[in-house]
């Protein structure tokens, strides 16, 4: 028996549909490098409140920083814990080689997104003592880097996402960023975006960070090996001036007993 579908049952199928599509956008992955060493892909996301800065352009020596500034400690042990003992030291998250992996690549990526993107990546250990690390990285105005990471040491499948479930990265206890002054508070924060739950995030103020480096970078001039040596060389130079001077005054003083022992001579008998 054929089943029949009146129009006001087409009606509400159609309005069913577009709620659903209304409520629910799909995330859209798009790569933008792959290697044995980590990937790096672009991701829209539908946990936005306001539309990220983006394309981006970061220079690389402010990523670096970024990367190499950020700390974790790991969770204390039960028995820690009993015994009120203090956590781990702060630890880095990235090794140098994780950073010079993940700078260009990042900053390509952060030039290329779109305000309904963020830039997602993974780094897998490339020595004994790295961390495996993926996560998401976003600008927003006004010059705010919001990074949300999870970080793991043990050696997982990063496609396995079963392992990854199952462990919740709960290796980590906290994220931390060395410059505490750039590190921007979750009331800021919340407003921009839905906090993720399952990972650690941090946000970090770009314009504090850059005036660090405009300092950095005049310090770092007065400190150059090309500058103190044209500073010593200028000393050098008048040292030799004060010499010649003191040289110059000796000859005419020489000059001048001279001049008195010649009239001597010449005015006795």
């Amino acid at each position: 028996m054929a089943i029949r579908i009146g129009r006001q049952g087409l009606t509400i199928g159609a309005i069913i549909l577009a709620l659903v599509q209304c409520t629910w956008t799909p995330e859209i992955e798009t790569p933008v490098f792959s290697s044995e060493r980590g990937t790096v892909a672009l991701r829209t996301s539908h946990h936005l409140h306001k539309p990220p800065a983006h394309p981006a352009n970061l220079p690389h020596p402010l990523l670096y920083d970024i990367f190499n500034g950020l700390r974790y400690t790991q969770e204390a042990g039960i028995l820690q814990e009993l015994l009120n003992s203090p956590s781990s030291k702060l630890s880095p998250v990235f090794s140098k080689a994780q950073i010079d992996f993940l700078v260009p690549h990042v900053s390509l990526a952060l030039a290329q997104a779109t305000p309904e993107e963020l830039v997602d990546f993974s780094c897998l250990p490339l020595e004994t003592s790295d961390v495996w690390t993926k996560g998401s990285i976003g600008v927003f105005n006004p010059q705010i880097l919001f990074l949300a990471m999870a970080i793991s040491k043990n050696p997982l499948d990063p496609h396995d996402t079963r392992s990854s479930k199952q462990t919740s990265f709960r290796d980590i206890a906290t994220l931390n960023f060395m410059k505490q002054e750039a590190i921007i508070p979750r009331t800021r924060i919340s407003s921009l975006m839905d906090l993720p739950q399952h990972l650690h995030w941090i946000a970090i103020d770009l314009e504090t960070l850059l005036s660090d480096q405009a300092q950095d970078e005049a310090t770092d001039h007065t400190a150059d090996p090309t500058v103190k040596k044209l500073e010593s060389l200028n000393d050098e130079d008048l040292r030799i001036q004060k010499l010649e001077k003191k040289m110059d005054r000796l000859l005419e003083k020489i000059e001048e007993q001279n001049n008195e022992i010649q009239r001597l001579q010449e005015a006795s008998p």
